[in-house]
């Protein structure tokens, strides 16, 4: 019998309901009593992986735990509810829409065109075409990344050309983390809100959106026998290809006075409006020019800001630093109901639509009146010391908010084109314009203390050596995050604040 450790407190009632009509690819809810809990009779086990989710009100503090299972090779997404009870759900994750059948594929096509020059996929195409001539099966066009110590969770292979030189990058949507040929068969998804078969979809889009930034990428179909689902024989998969970056390092192998001396305007401003989920050091990339290239933007957009973003440039980015003139301008003129039909044509839901706009809005109202740090502060969830997730970030409470209000959306229109922008926009409004005029009535009675050196302790608090938050941001994402008191947030927010500044100062006076 399947097993799965979960932490002390609630166990799960176990679903009275005949095991022939439970199956993998079916979404079936299991509610929560107390201890443990136990699936029966079911034809796959689970165990564990890192699940980023808020239990219910009572257990709010509890939002990652290690689970130990083992997945089927059938991809399910796990999620926690806030609701009460609380609720364990287990979804066949599978976008069937956006990932198509090898056997209905013809080899070598482009399914969906990058912006610009696209001379460099056909000459990829050519390269893969004459050593299939020329090799049969033994193909030296295609090389697997992982070889070259590359890494990741998902399947990716350079192509080379005649003088094995790499000149593009693939990923098979169905080699993807959580996919049916991911590297890692017992991973769920890439990140939350991700579903396994869309970071192809999100890399094209990346390039179509900030084609400045991200090098041009298309979503293609190639026949190899060097494909996990190969066994030998050749296959046709569809995918990204991503023209590669010669002369280029990544962020990771840079000299800190190296990145100390760059400009980050460009990739602050992509990776904010995209809320990209996976900006890790590998995934930036610095040419000969010292230009910086965003690459591997299969997790940006995740749905409904599912996944906290992670920057790796933000901290070399300077307390003070605010977006340019330039970029403020920039954001100010994206057209959200364009970007809105551009997404949802690419393949992608309303969720990712919701992501975006939340994103872009908060660009459009923040980016001329704070700094690109406090920005990020809406993005990022609360951890704990551990490096736990304990909250959701402001940018995914704002579309909870704003789905609620949304009374006049279909729920499937909803989920197909997203929440109304009108809504959307009256939420961040009225959250931004809270939080930024709090801020600094908060920073400037702090200010009239005399605090000295302890200042950063009151305003940053346990954040302090972490990434620094205000004391405002942690207080708005904690209430709105909690969800009971959405009809007097503000009130509540200003209630805690006042408490959290006087402990604090009581500490320093008594330490």
């Amino acid at each position: 019998m399947p097993r799965i450790e979960g932490p002390g407190g609630p166990s799960w009632e176990e679903p009275k309901i005949k095991q022939s009509s439970l199956s993998p690819l079916e979404s079936k809810t299991y509610r929560c009593f107390s201890g443990n809990f136990s699936i029966e009779e079911e034809d796959f086990s689970l165990k564990g992986k890192d699940i980023q989710r808020s239990f219910s009100p009572d257990y709010s503090s509890i939002a990652k735990q290690n689970i130990n299972t083992q997945l089927p090779s059938t991809s399910l997404n796990i999620s926690f509810s806030n609701d009460s009870p609380m609720q364990l759900s287990f979804d066949d994750y599978t976008d069937k829409e956006s990932r198509i059948s090898e056997e209905s594929l013809e080899p070598n096509q482009v399914l969906q065109d990058c912006v610009g020059d696209q001379s460099w996929v056909e000459g990829c195409f050519t390269e893969i075409n004459r050593d299939s001539k020329k090799l049969g099966d033994d193909e030296e066009c295609m090389k697997p990344t992982h070889l070259s110590g590359g890494g990741g969770c998902s399947g990716s292979y350079y192509i080379l050309d005649e003088n094995q030189e790499k000149i593009a990058i693939f990923k098979p949507q169905r080699e993807e983390g959580g996919a049916e040929y991911g590297r890692n068969k017992y991973q769920v998804t890439t990140k939350e809100g991700i579903k396994p078969g869309t970071g192809a979809i999100r890399e094209v889009l990346a390039h179509r959106l900030h084609e400045e930034i991200v090098p041009p990428t298309a979503l293609v179909t190639i026949q190899s026998s060097q494909f996990s689902a190969s066994n030998g024989r050749k296959i046709t998969e569809s995918g990204s290809l991503q023209k590669f970056v010669p002369n280029s390092r990544t962020f990771y192998k840079l000299s800190k006075e190296e990145k100390n001396n760059l400009d980050y305007q460009g990739i602050a401003y992509k990776d904010f409006i995209t809320a990209n989920a996976d900006g890790h050091a590998d995934n930036l990339l610095v040419d000969n020019q010292n230009r910086v290239i965003s690459i591997d933007n299969g997790c940006i957009l995740p749905d409904d800001c599912a996944s906290a973003p992670t920057y790796c440039w933000l901290s070399y980015v300077d307390e003070s630093e605010m977006f340019s003139q330039e970029m403020q301008e920039k954001a100010n003129a994206i057209d959200l109901e364009n970007e809105k039909e551009l997404i949802i044509d690419s393949g992608l839901s309303g969720k990712a639509v919701n992501t975006r706009a939340v994103s872009v809005l908060l660009m459009q109202n923040l980016s001329d009146i704070t700094t690109i740090r406090d920005m990020v502060s809406y993005q990022l969830a609360g951890s704990s010391g551990s490096g736990f997730m304990t909250e959701d970030s402001i940018s995914r409470n704002i579309i909870r908010i704003a789905d609620e209000r949304d009374v006049d959306t279909d729920p499937d229109i909803k989920e197909e084109r997203g929440i109304s922008l009108d809504v959307l926009r009256e939420v961040v409004e009225e959250v931004t314009n809270f939080t930024e005029v709090r801020k600094e009535e908060v920073s400037a009675y702090l200010d009239e203390q005399n605090l000295g050196s302890d200042l950063d302790k009151v305003i940053y608090g346990n954040n302090i050596n972490q990434q620094k938050t205000h004391v405002v941001y942690q207080t708005v994402r904690e209430v709105l995050d909690e969800r009971q008191h959405w009809n007097d947030w503000q009130e509540e927010v200003d209630k805690r604040i006042e408490k959290k500044i006087d402990a604090r100062i009581k500490a320093l006076n008594t330490s």
